[in-house]
């Protein structure tokens, strides 16, 4: 994810309901993050219940969400799906500053996920994220940003002590920045586009001591 947050860094882009774990690498990163120069923050989606439906929702004053969650078919099959959207239009209004109550800010995220047990040592799933953003400084600047990801993977041990990951992630970022001031009004756009492969090797050498090893394509 190129862009992590919402709203101009104010809100994370993860639906928190969805979350397994979380690691940050601060510095001497792992070299299976691919040289980040700065700082890696790994996130897991956590896999949907494999024997009874559930979900929740909630309700702030600036977001809402609701996660579901389920088998599609008993112990062998999952899905999770969580969206959220926000309405911060309303809190710009309480605003003293008159700049403020003429501004626009909404985002949107939606991600979902799905994971199946071809047998006991044979796990695949599919995950898909979307979100977008749009932000409006009174009547001089816009700003819109979205990002889309998918991903599939394959995991497989060959034994006890034998392990391999192997992803596919495509995906892409969108900015827009517009001039909606002057009367010769302008829209500039970037895009990032990417498509990653990845093979990861894990060998489990003695209780407390492992080797990984693997290839990334980008």
């Amino acid at each position: 994810i190129l862009n992590p947050t919402h709203a101009l860094g104010i809100f994370s882009l993860t639906h928190p309901d969805l979350v397994e774990s979380i690691s940050l690498h601060k510095g001497d990163m792992p070299a299976k993050y691919g040289g980040r120069l700065s700082s890696v923050l790994d996130i897991k989606l956590k896999e949907g219940n494999l024997t009874t439906f559930s979900g929740n929702a909630g309700i702030g004053i600036a977001t809402s969400k609701i996660t579901l969650e389920g088998p599609l078919a008993k112990n062998k099959a999952s899905f999770i799906i969580g969206l959220r959207g926000s309405y911060l239009d309303w809190l710009l209004k309480q605003s003293k500053n008159i700049n403020l109550r003429k501004s626009h800010a909404f985002f949107y995220d939606g991600t979902g996920k799905l994971d199946a047990r071809l047998s006991k040592n044979t796990k695949v799933g599919m995950s898909y994220f979307s979100s977008d953003d749009d932000f409006q400084f009174t009547d001089e600047v816009k700003f819109a940003y979205q990002t889309r990801s998918a991903v599939a993977y394959l995991n497989q041990i060959l034994n006890n002590n034998v392990n391999i990951n192997l992803s596919v992630n495509k995906g892409q970022y969108k900015s827009n920045l517009f001039d909606i001031k002057s009367n010769d009004q302008s829209k500039f756009t970037n895009t990032v586009s990417y498509l990653r492969n990845k093979l990861a090797l894990q060998t489990q050498v003695s209780p407390s001591y492992f080797i990984e090893g693997g290839t990334e394509y980008n």
